[in-house]
């Protein structure tokens, strides 16, 4: 590789360890995580690439978070470095720290 590779993982303080679908035990999203995601969803309105507000955005951000499944070591292994970012801190606060 001529380049250096970094993966960012955006976790909440509420986030904890349990069990996925997948057996596997790792930090799982908690409700704050997908609230806050759910609530700059709805902020920027029809300008989110891919998610809209509407009344099953929380359902959908529930089971989206639940099928998540953490990188396998072979995955992590592709990467020079590893960081985690507080998702509740600004983007310009979160560029600080990287």
């Amino acid at each position: 590789r001529q380049c250096r590779t970094l993966l960012l993982e955006f976790n909440h303080s509420s986030d904890v360890f349990g069990y996925g679908a997948d057996g596997q035990l790792s930090k799982r999203f908690s409700q704050n995580h997908i609230t806050l995601c759910a609530e700059r969803i709805e902020a920027r309105g029809s300008a989110h690439p891919v998610l809209r507000p509407s009344a099953k955005l929380q359902g959908v951000l529930r089971k989206e978070a639940k099928a998540a499944e953490p990188p396998s070591p072979a995955e992590l292994r592709n990467f020079d470095a590893r960081l985690s970012l507080e998702v509740a801190d600004s983007p310009v606060q979160q560029a600080l720290v990287v």
